[in-house]
């Protein structure tokens, strides 16, 4: 709006009502016409806001050629908490005094009540403006949700909002028969905090695919409880709605998959890392329908501190060969995983402990095996099972890195890890420096089988620098051999010499021999008993001698 005589215009912040780069009706000020101030730099576009009239005020500027003019607040223009003050004139408000407005996130709305619908309908008023308020209100999709009500049971339809904040726990649930191929669920497109569950409380009825969907690069700091449904899909899904970024919902997140619920690795994580802070239950992690247009890989990385169980699949039937799930395991905690799996990407151990229990690798439409397993120096990869190794173009190995160790059977039984599948180029077991394999001998025993011929194994750190670790077995028999690895084929491709004993072995009372049985393909270890302190004294004495008379001789030669 141009200043007419004697007005200075003032920028104003942008209301829903004024357009990006507007400026505020002007305010009685400037005396000089001819020389009206120059509008400021404009400042970049704010989140819309709702301004609220805060109290009726009359200013009292100074005059123009005071040395404090237009560097000082007016007494009678107090500043609003939280917010900077703007200023209106008659011809905003129609008052015949200027009003101090405070100025809100138009996003806040609270649940306060109990149960109700959370809906966009007009006839839903369950919303509150303030904290404390009665629901006197809609939602409207554009704005950010914090439910106060403890554990506030609410009916969810198809909404969004920018944040939610759960102060003391929900239950977000679906009821009603619904239609065929109808969604429910909840859109987040800027990440929240809180507890809250996911449950179709239908005993009966119609497909419903009820779901949470985390979009953008956002992050969760709470526990997410997904409860799976004998009529629907219950998912809590991890995408973006653009397609491109990182999404990482937060290593402060907790999902549990209870009962069949699903955690979705969506389409828009193409070539990028889904984080969350912990995984447990018994459900699903898998490929969304949408998961059809492009290709890519996808990894879910969970990175946590605590000890954790889930019982469930990691997989998804695919219908193109592009479409890649990884999965990686890190922080200190331990994830013990019983089930099934079936995706090609890597699976890495990146710190704590992985313990796998079942089969990966087969059962799986379009999955012709498991893509490369690494561990990581301080690592450990815990099998009791078989791994179906790709079949592909390149070469899949189990791999364990410098500092890296391998441990056939659970945590706490022994068992027996398989390595199946491969091309003719995969090694099947490789060790790339010092490593470290666990195993428990008695009259149950771990072991660790290679079925395929190429499988020969490969070691690239020299004499000693695999070394078994015996201590969780239950001591030492002299005499007895075990059998530890049976390569394929009728070959191995490890010297006998790479093996050796852990010094925490040694101290424990074990020593013995390695040696390779069978066609030549089976590392063995026999006991032997350790030899007394005076009998290692003397043989010493009786090596110096010998090299003793040796020099004599040569010298009198």
């Amino acid at each position: 709006m141009p200043c007419g005589p004697g007005l200075l215009c003032v920028p104003a912040w942008r209301t829903p009502s004024s357009p990006s780069g507007s400026w505020s009706p002007c305010v009685t000020g400037s005396t000089n016409p001819r020389h009206p101030p120059s509008p400021p730099t404009p400042k970049p576009e704010r989140p819309l806001l709702n301004c609220v009239i805060d109290k009726p005020l009359v200013p009292s500027f100074p005059r123009r050629n005071h040395p404090t003019h237009m560097n000082s607040t007016p007494a009678s223009l107090r500043p609003v908490r939280h917010r900077r003050t703007l200023f209106t004139t008659t011809r905003l408000l129609g008052l015949s005094t200027v009003a101090a407005l405070s100025c809100l996130p138009a996003s806040t709305y609270y649940w306060t009540g109990t149960s109700g619908d959370w809906t966009t309908s007009t006839t839903s008023l369950v919303w509150s403006t303030t904290s404390t308020g009665s629901p006197s209100t809609y939602w409207t999709n554009a704005n950010a949700a914090d439910i106060v009500t403890s554990n506030a049971p609410i009916h969810l339809w198809n909404v969004s909002a920018t944040t939610v904040t759960i102060e003391n726990g929900a239950s977000l649930y679906a009821s009603g028969s619904g239609a065929t191929s109808t969604t429910r669920g909840l859109t987040v497109t800027q990440g929240g905090s809180g507890d809250f569950s996911l449950t179709d409380q239908r005993t009966s009825g119609t497909s419903l695919n009820l779901k949470v969907l985390l979009t953008g690069s956002t992050a969760w700091n709470g526990t997410i409880t997904v409860n799976g449904s004998t009529v629907s899909t219950v998912s809590l899904t991890i995408a973006s709605q653009t397609g491109t970024g990182v999404n990482s919902v937060g290593v402060n997140t907790k999902v549990h998959l209870a009962s069949g619920g699903n955690l979705e690795i969506g389409p828009g994580i193409i070539g990028n890392v889904a984080t969350i802070g912990e995984l447990s239950g018994n459900g699903n992690i898998k490929f969304p329908g949408q998961f059809s247009t492009t290709g890519g890989t996808r990894t879910l990385r969970v990175e946590q501190s605590t000890n954790t169980t889930f019982s469930g699949t990691i997989g998804e039937n695919l219908t193109r060969t592009d479409h890649v799930l990884a999965f990686t395991k890190a922080g200190t905690g331990i994830l013990s995983i019983s089930g099934t799996g079936g995706y090609e990407g890597a699976t890495t151990v990146e710190g704590g402990k992985l313990f796998l229990n079942g089969t990966y690798g087969s059962g799986f439409t379009g999955v012709t095996g498991q893509g490369d397993y690494v561990v990581k120096n301080g690592a450990l990869l815990g099998v009791n099972g078989t791994i179906t190794l790709s079949t592909g173009s390149t070469a899949r190995n189990v791999t364990i890195e410098s500092g890296g160790t391998l441990k056939p059977g659970t945590a706490d039984a022994v068992g027996t890890m398989t390595i199946s599948g491969g091309n003719a180029s995969s090694k099947g077991l490789v060790f790339l420096g010092q490593a470290t394999i666990e195993f428990r001998l008695g009259t149950a025993q771990d072991m660790i089988t290679l079925t395929s011929a190429s499988m020969t194994g490969s070691a690239l750190g020299g004499n000693g620098s695999v070394v078994f670790d015996l201590l969780g077995s239950s001591g030492p028999t002299i005499g007895t051999t075990y059998d530890l690895i049976s390569f394929g084929g009728t070959s191995q491709g490890i010297a006998l010499g790479t093996f050796a004993l852990s010094s925490a072995t040694q101290s424990a009372g074990w020593a013995g021999t390695f040696s390779y049985g069978g066609d030549g393909n089976l590392l063995q270890f026999t006991v032997t008993a350790v030899p007394e302190p005076g009998t290692v004294a003397l043989a010493a004495l009786g090596l110096c001698a010998a090299i003793g008379f040796i020099r004599r001789k040569a010298a009198s030669a």
